[in-house]
């Protein structure tokens, strides 16, 4: 499906153009007739079959053309099939130009973009002031690394270093595991940019620590332990793991003195952890409230408490539960019927995306034990088909309640969700009927919630 018939006609004075939650759509988004028009500014969320947005392919041949030359901002959010925001041969189209009152852009949730510019575009955004990258999970580079081109212009030759987007001010930086450079060798970002944030970049981040102080780099270590060649860091009362390539990581006695005091703990890009949190670690996390875990390939359980008594719990503060692009996670919590109807009742926010091996979220029991639950989201889960199943091993009897009528839940892009309860018609196990649901993109569903 495209959005513009091939006869539509231009609207020169279009300024604004914003395209959302259209599942459908795969074509391209602005063709080249369109690269004259007036936009100003460009928004495109939730679109998840769009795999380019700008096609310079058949531009700037045979006549010269300026591309776009009064947009201003352009934001890409949440396009889990984007390849190519620029798509482009492998050279330079002589006569194109463009792009160059772009001030503004912002990449979030685009899975399959392996880099954002190819070279000449960079080289056209003279203008852009601010870049702000997040949750590009394949991103390899901000630039792409290109066979060296012609620069008609006369700029960054190879007796040179190219320096790109010279007024650059925001540099952010945030959840791309796979980021190990910015731009190909031979050219540099701009050295005036005031503003620098580096969080969860792992392979990048040695390149920013140790920057001029002037550059904020997330985040602000209080300590650092550079274990099998991997940062752990230590802040006053957060621990971030990121590239750890062993299966354990707190027996360390250096780990082990901070863990009492962490209240955040979040582990990314540790590809041979098999599981995130044992009993004997959340022993020892007893102020732990906030937990992040993503881009962990081999994780297959984040709670693993099989096997434990009910007194060898203590009851855990842990509010905030994020798990994000965990490809072989099959269960979210491995723990005995007893304890989960304790253990985890401080739970208010639950958020879990791009988890394709899970086929279910909760068991009855610990359904009925998050009483505290306010938010729960999940996105992108492409195998879950219940969101509280039936598991065999001491689960009660009927009737079940699960949540409170204050919790708040989303379920987007889940393709084999059936329902949300352990059976088709879960209204007379919620403990409300005005439960707030939003169902979004999950063609399989069938029950209670707001369907768009």
């Amino acid at each position: 499906m495209e959005i513009w018939p091939k006869a539509f006609q231009i609207p020169l004075k279009l300024g604004a153009l914003r395209v959302e939650m259209c599942p459908l759509l795969n074509g391209v988004l602005l063709p080249s007739k369109w690269m004259q028009c007036g936009l100003k500014i460009i928004y495109i969320k939730d679109c998840p079959s769009v795999e380019v947005v700008f096609d310079l392919q058949e531009v700037g041949h045979p006549h010269s053309i300026v591309a776009l030359p009064v947009l201003d901002e352009l934001k890409i959010l949440h396009l889990p099939k984007l390849v190519h925001v620029w798509k482009t041969n492998t050279t330079s189209p002589v006569n194109f130009h463009g792009f160059q009152n772009l001030k503004s852009i912002k990449i979030e949730g685009c899975n399959n973009l392996r880099n954002l510019f190819p070279t000449y575009v960079a080289k056209l955004l003279q203008n852009l002031d601010e870049l702000i990258i997040k949750d590009c999970g394949a991103m390899g580079s901000i630039v792409a690394d290109e066979p060296k081109i012609h620069d008609h212009d006369g700029e960054g030759t190879s007796s040179g270093i190219l320096y790109l987007f010279p007024k650059l001010k925001i540099l952010s930086l945030m959840f791309l595991p796979k980021l190990r450079i910015l731009c190909p060798q031979g050219s540099t970002f701009a050295e005036e940019c005031l503003q620098v944030k580096v969080w969860c970049c792992p392979n990048i981040m040695q390149h920013f620590y140790g920057s001029e102080s002037d550059k904020e780099i997330l985040p602000k270590s209080t300590d650092i332990s550079l274990l099998n060649r991997k940062f752990i860091w230590f802040l006053e009362e957060e621990i971030l793991v990121e590239g750890m390539d062993r299966d354990t990581w707190y027996e360390d006695v250096e780990v082990q003195t901070y863990l009492h005091n962490a209240r955040k703990i979040y582990f990314l890009s540790c590809e041979k952890l098999l599981s995130i949190a044992s009993s004997n670690l959340m022993g020892r996390l007893h102020n732990l409230q906030v937990m992040l875990a993503g881009w962990c390939d081999s994780v297959h359980t984040i709670f693993d408490f099989e096997g434990l008594d009910y007194e060898e719990l203590s009851v855990s503060l842990l509010n905030e539960l994020h798990l994000r692009f965990l490809p072989k996670l099959i269960h979210i919590w491995k723990i005995a019927p007893r304890q989960s109807q304790f253990y985890f009742s401080q739970l208010r926010e639950l958020k879990v995306e791009s988890c394709d091996s899970l086929r279910y979220i909760f068991t009855i029991s610990m359904a009925k034990a998050l009483v505290k639950l306010r938010i729960l989201e999940i996105k992108c889960c492409g195998n879950v088909e219940k969101i509280v199943a039936t598991c065999d091993g001491g689960e009660d009897e009927k009737p079940w309640l699960f949540f409170s009528a204050n919790c708040s839940i989303k379920l987007e892009y889940l393709p084999n969700l059936i329902c949300f309860g352990p059976e088709e018609d879960c209204t007379k196990y919620l403990i409300t009927e005005n439960l707030d649901i939003a169902i979004i993109f999950c063609r399989k569903y069938k029950g209670l919630g707001r369907y768009r």
